[in-house]
């Protein structure tokens, strides 16, 4: 387990996160919301396949995802708590936010007011 500096995560392990349900599927595995049993926080849980990682040569770019997620420090991008891995997959920690990715939000609304693409722009 690695956590992103300042946090109390000495004695954070996966079993320490309760999944809720799936929020997303995609080309390298699943996102799940889980709630973490010790801080009783949600988090986004992105649960990505290492073989997947391999065969498509992206080995290099979770690697850089990895350390740009612990990194951001914004109150406008998500950044990332924990990250574990075992010899099948690797398991990022983001912060929860509820209501989905902009890229879902665009097919269900099909158009946002002007106010809102001022906010998502800036």
């Amino acid at each position: 387990m690695v956590g992103r500096p300042g946090l109390n995560n000495e004695k954070i392990t996966l079993e320490d996160f309760k999944i809720i349900k799936v929020i997303d599927k995609g080309s390298f595995g699943k996102v799940f919301l889980v709630s973490n049993k010790k801080m009783n926080k949600l988090y986004a849980m992105k649960r990505i396949n290492k073989d997947v990682l391999i065969e498509k040569k992206q080995i290099k770019n979770i690697k850089n995802e990895k350390e740009i997620l612990f990194q951001a420090q914004h109150p406008f991008i998500n950044s990332m708590d924990f990250v574990f891995q075992n010899e099948l997959r690797i398991y990022f920690f983001l912060n929860y936010f509820p209501g989905g990715n902009i890229y879902d939000n665009i097919f269900k609304v099909k158009r946002f007011d002007e106010q809102t693409v001022k906010f998502i722009g800036a």
